[in-house]
Parts: structure tokens; C-alpha cells; sequence
């Protein structure tokens, strides 16, 4: 209860935010005053209000003491990451992207695996594909451990939930299925927003809690298709009005962070 509280609560200040800002933005336009930092700003702003109206919670974070509680650090194990060598490359970007955020939660580094089905060996483990591309993905559906029918052949959808003996070597796993390579890298991320890092913690500096061990509560959750189709970043500064464009690696970092926030579906 206390979590759909919240939720109403973001929802709230996100589209009171979002009011302020077109307001904002209306009267910058009539006075014919806004710079492009100022617009680059507004767009940031925008992007956090729209990330808060959109807020979901099919994964929440956890104390770790309840039956359906899964541990991705803990003082016993730390989960495995798997998915498919062959699968897409921003799969294994987000995998990647995924370690670094629980990195930056507890300090830990997760193991990335990507053997064959049933050449992995872990208690826990995270498993991440794209339907008809990842060998993860298609034995679990060949052994009826979950069923993707329902985003098959959609756009930029995904599935997530918790699997017991998904595959064997593993006892328990929370598997994610895309219906494409982007749908796989939203799922995924999902999972970073839960155990508290915000796609937005260097670009608003968002605050990340340091935890010794993170733990997540997941119910089976099948995303809807995005209402935007293509997403992505409309930049507005040019190269001789920024210190971005004056230093390449300040400029690189940037568009390395861009590309995290739009795999995390911002």
C-alpha cells in the first residue's frame, strides 16, 4: 500500500512539474529570451517530469526476509548475470550497464555469464534475452518455464518473473524476455530503477543509497507498448557555445550517458 501511495504521489508532482515547465516554456518563447542552455534545461526537465508520470513498480525493493524475495547481493551469494553471446549488443551493453549499477548500490561486482544453457552453475542468477534470438529465452519457453505469447512479435515490450529451476544448475532466476533487442534492455533496467539508481543520478545527480545487500520483490509484469515509437535525444548545443564541444572527453562521456538513459527507456 505504502508503494501505490507513492506511485500516486510521483504521478502528482510529475504532472504538476510538467504544468510549471510548459508554462515556463510558453512564456520564454512570447518574450523571446531562452539561450540553448536554457532550452537544454527545459528538455532535461521535461525528460525527469515524463520518467516520473510513467513511474511503474513491477519490481520493488526488498527487505530479503519474505518467501518471495530475491537476492541480487547478500552475504551468502550474489546472483548471476546470463543471457546470450549472439543476442543483440545493447543486451549485453545493459548487462553490462546493469553490473555498474549495482556496483555503484553496494560496492559488489555481479558475474556475467554467457555459457550455454545449463553450462551455469549459480543458486541465483538474472536471465535476460530476446525472443527467438536468446538460447536462454527459447529453453525456457521449449520447458513451458514461461510463456512469451503475449509480447511475441511486439514493439519494445518485455516480460519479467521469477522462475524456480529455470534451467538446470540454476535453483532460482528472475528471467526477462524482450520481444525485441530494446525490450530486453528496458526489462532489464527495470531492475536498476528498484534497487535505487535513477536514470538521471549523474545528469540530476539523483542520489544513489548505499546498501550492503540488495534484495527485490518481483511480480510477473508484462510491459505495454510504448506510446512513443522512436526515442531518443534532440540535441541543441553546438560545439562553439559549450564547454561539451570544447573537450572531447567530457563530449564522449556525455553521449555515453545519453545512450545509458535512452537503454534505460528515458
Amino acid at each position: 500500500m505504502r508503494w501505490l501511495f507513492f506511485e500516486h504521489i510521483l504521478l502528482f508532482i510529475g504532472r504538476f512539474l510538467l504544468f510549471v515547465l510548459l508554462l515556463f516554456a510558453l512564456l520564454c518563447v512570447i518574450n523571446s529570451q531562452s539561450n540553448v542552455y536554457m532550452k537544454n534545461k527545459i528538455l532535461l526537465l521535461g525528460l525527469f517530469c515524463c520518467s516520473l508520470i510513467s513511474a511503474k513498480a513491477q519490481v520493488l525493493l526488498d527487505k530479503g526476509t519474505g518467501k518471495n524475495s530475491f537476492p541480487i547481493v547478500s552475504s551468502s551469494t550474489n546472483a548471476v548475470i546470463c543471457f546470450d553471446g549472439k543476442d543483440a549488443t545493447v543486451v549485453r551493453k545493459s548487462a553490462s550497464l546493469f553490473v555498474d549499477d549495482v556496483r555503484r548500490v553496494t560496492g559488489q561486482e555481479l558475474r556475467i555469464d554467457e555459457s550455454k544453457p545449463g553450462k551455469v552453475s549459480a543458486r541465483y542468477a538474472i536471465i535476460a534475452g530476446t525472443i527467438g534470438k536468446s538460447e536462454w529465452i527459447d529453453a525456457l519457453v521449449s520447458r513451458h518455464k514461461i510463456d512469451t505469447a503475449a509480447i511475441a512479435g511486439s514493439w519494445e515490450r518485455y516480460m519479467i518473473e521469477v522462475v524456480n529451476n529455470p534451467i538446470p544448475g540454476i535453483k532460482k532466476a528472475i528471467v526477462v524476455a524482450g520481444s525485441d533487442r530494446r525490450g530486453t534492455a528496458y526489462g532489464l533496467l527495470s531492475i536498476s530503477k528498484a534497487i535505487g539508481v535513477s536514470p538521471w543520478y549523474w545528469w540530476a545527480d539523483a542520489p544513489i543509497k548505499q546498501q550492503k545487500q540488495v534484495s527485490v520483490k518481483v511480480d510477473k509484469f508484462i510491459s505495454k507498448t510504448p506510446s512513443v515509437k522512436f526515442r531518443g535525444y534532440l540535441s541543441m548545443m553546438r560545439t562553439g557555445d559549450s564547454i561539451v564541444g570544447q573537450n572531447a572527453i567530457l563530449k564522449k562521456r556525455t553521449w555515453k550517458l545519453r545512450t545509458e538513459n535512452v537503454c534505460k527507456g528515458v
